[in-house]
């Protein structure tokens, strides 16, 4: 008869020796005999096997207690005090707190502290944690928990997420005013079903590959990358929820020496109207709206309305041509306050070649490009170029390593980049 506690081959014996051979952690072992076992916490179903496996023993091979007991404490690697005590008082229930079940509930009062507690720290430039909160409330604790705590900020509608740290420019009247008529225009036209498409540019120097890697530090592991940043690409493209507008990718190349750090600088208002008109209106679906930022180049003015930054004698030019009475002796910002009289709407060579065609174009509100998913889009196509950038030398290879990648931003890529914005869109609303 196989017995598996007296066998030299048993499936048990490598772990048995592995478990007997370690070094057990000061007060957390039992000594049995010779050997050492781990103490450890049994949950119901372990004891319940622990119990079987001693009781089978007597059952099948005819053991009496005390030699069943030390042959189940070998099998199960369970102290022999742990078997002898399950099978004289059996499996006990573990107790439970009195107010199991029972989760606390917030009343009005600890609300309104705890929302207080949390616009105070913000006030004083300090990011809240569930820590710091339940800190700050010396007199509530040990009435509740910080996992209560963390259950009752969700439900008061806080959430643990990345916090704004945008100046308080984007609390100007005028930037709130644009965005609630932003979100109410585009909120009318997905009702209406129209067709929504975005577009921006971006930049990508030919050099730029990743920045990290494995690697321990010695000669093998070195890329053979140049340290310049080559020429820059400027990327120009559009898209929808359906995916990029096709025949649409404009790329333009520069010389590095020649770029500003600010890539908007490098585009010209010529190449993009030539782009909208000839490439994107044509491949685009009818009566469509057309999201865009406010980039200058986005932005040329059929005619342009003198401002602040405009000479004296361009803002008395123009002041004529409407006939709008003014003194020879008016200084600029008086020049200005009559310019005012006349009420004079910006009227941009690109809304009025959509308009033409048929279409809408959408402004984005400033500092609000969270609103336009084709920047997740853009940081998708970067993270993949630069990780495939084998030959950065050979800035060619380069330009179509780019348009591979833009082949691989398939169009449910765009979708859930589109209902990402969406959410957000109507986080803001709310």
């Amino acid at each position: 008869m196989f017995r598996p506690w007296e066998s030299s081959c048993s499936s048990h014996d490598y772990r048995r020796e592995q478990v007997l051979n370690e070094q057990p952690e000061e007060g957390n072992s039992v000594q049995q005999g010779e050997k050492i076992i781990k103490r450890r916490h049994l949950s119901q179903d372990a004891q319940d096997i622990c119990l079987n496996v001693c009781r089978n023993l007597m059952k099948i091979y005819g053991m009496k207690k005390e030699e069943a007991i030390k042959n189940a404490a070998t099998l199960t690697e369970v102290s022999t005090t742990k078997i002898r005590t399950l099978f004289t008082s059996g499996i006990k229930q573990r107790k439970k707190r009195k107010d199991y079940g029972n989760n606390k509930k917030l009343t009005p009062f600890l609300e309104h502290r705890i929302r207080k507690q949390i616009y105070f720290s913000y006030k004083g430039n300090e990011i809240p944690t569930v820590e710091t909160i339940y800190r700050t409330l010396p007199q509530t604790q040990g009435k509740f928990s910080e996992t209560s705590l963390k259950r009752w900020l969700k439900q008061m509608g806080f959430r643990y997420k990345k916090v704004c740290k945008r100046t308080a420019i984007v609390d100007h009247e005028r930037i709130i005013n644009w965005k609630s008529k932003y979100l109410t225009s585009i909120a009318k036209f997905r009702q209406e079903n129209k067709t929504i498409y975005y577009l921006d540019e971006t930049w990508y120097d030919t050099h730029d590959t990743a920045a990290k890697g494995w690697t321990d530090s010695s000669s093998q592991c070195i890329a053979k990358t140049p340290t310049s940043k080559g020429k820059r690409l400027i990327i120009l493209h559009c898209g929808s929820e359906e995916g990029w507008v096709p025949n649409c990718l404009e790329l333009c190349g520069y010389n590095l020496k020649d770029c500003n750090v600010d890539y908007h600088k490098n585009m010209k208002a010529s190449i993009f109207e030539q782009w909208f008109q000839r490439k994107l209106l044509p491949n685009i679906k009818p009566n469509s709206v057309i999201v865009m930022d406010n980039a200058p180049y986005h932005s040329r003015q059929v005619q342009k309305i003198p401002c602040k930054s405009s000479s004296k004698v361009e803002i008395q030019d123009f002041l004529l041509k409407y006939n709008l009475f003014f003194e020879d002796n008016y200084t600029k910002d008086e020049l200005l306050e009559v310019l005012k009289i006349g009420k004079f709407k910006k009227r941009y060579v690109i809304d009025e070649i959509a308009k033409k065609n048929g279409h809408t174009v959408l402004r984005l509100p400033p500092y609000f490009c969270i609103f336009n998913p084709i920047e997740m889009i853009w940081a998708q196509l970067k993270l993949n170029v630069r990780r495939k950038n084998r030959c950065p030398k050979f800035h060619q290879q380069v330009v179509e390593l780019i348009k591979r990648e833009m082949d691989n931003i398939k169009p449910h890529n765009w979708k859930k980049t589109v209902n990402r914005v969406i959410k957000i869109e109507e986080e803001y609303q709310q």
